[in-house]
C-alpha cells in the first residue's frame, strides 16, 4: 500500500477533522487518512498541537492512544472510542495490543489488572485503583523481584 505525505496549503475538512495550513497528514492511494507507523494527522505550530492515528480513514490505534492533545489521550479501535463503559472484548483487544493501555481505564477489571501484573509486573504501582486482593496476592512475588508495592 502506498502512503502519501501532505502538508496542508489551505484549510481542509477530512474524515471529520479540520486540517489547517501547515498541518501534516498522510493518505493511502484511495485518499483516506492512513498511516501504519505513526499518526496520520499531525498539528503543530500556532494551533493546539495534536496527533491522531488513522487506519484506512478511521481513527484507530491498538498500541496506544489514537488521539493525543496536550494531556488529553483517547483510545480508539476501528472508529469506536474505548472507555470504562466499553465492552470487555474491546478492552481486552486494547490491553493485549499494549499492556500500558491499561491507563485508558479508571477502573480496570480484576481480570485485566491480574493479566497486566502477570505480564508486566513493573506496572503494578501504576495500575489505576489496584484491587487490594491482587496487591496481597502478588506482594510476595513482587518483593522478590525487587518491585516495591
Amino acid at each position: 500500500m502506498t502512503i502519501y505525505k501532505h502538508i496542508a496549503k489551505k484549510k481542509l475538512y477530512h474524515s471529520g477533522y479540520s486540517i489547517f495550513v501547515g498541518d501534516i497528514y498522510y493518505t493511502n492511494e484511495f485518499g483516506l487518512l492512513h498511516r501504519n507507523n505513526g499518526p496520520a494527522l499531525i498539528r503543530s505550530g500556532a494551533y493546539q498541537p495534536w496527533e491522531i492515528w488513522f487506519k484506512e480513514g478511521v481513527i484507530h490505534r491498538i498500541s496506544g492512544p489514537a488521539y493525543i492533545e496536550s494531556d488529553i489521550k483517547n483510545w480508539y479501535l476501528n472508529g469506536d472510542q474505548i472507555t470504562d463503559e466499553s465492552s470487555p472484548e474491546d478492552k481486552w483487544k486494547l490491553i493485549k495490543g499494549n499492556l500500558e493501555n491499561i491507563f485508558a481505564f479508571r477502573n480496570p477489571s480484576f481480570e485485566v489488572q491480574e493479566y497486566v501484573i502477570i505480564h508486566r509486573p513493573d506496572l503494578i504501582n501504576q495500575i489505576p485503583n489496584l484491587d487490594p486482593k491482587l496487591k496481597e496476592k502478588y506482594s510476595y512475588e513482587m518483593n522478590l523481584s525487587g518491585i516495591d508495592i
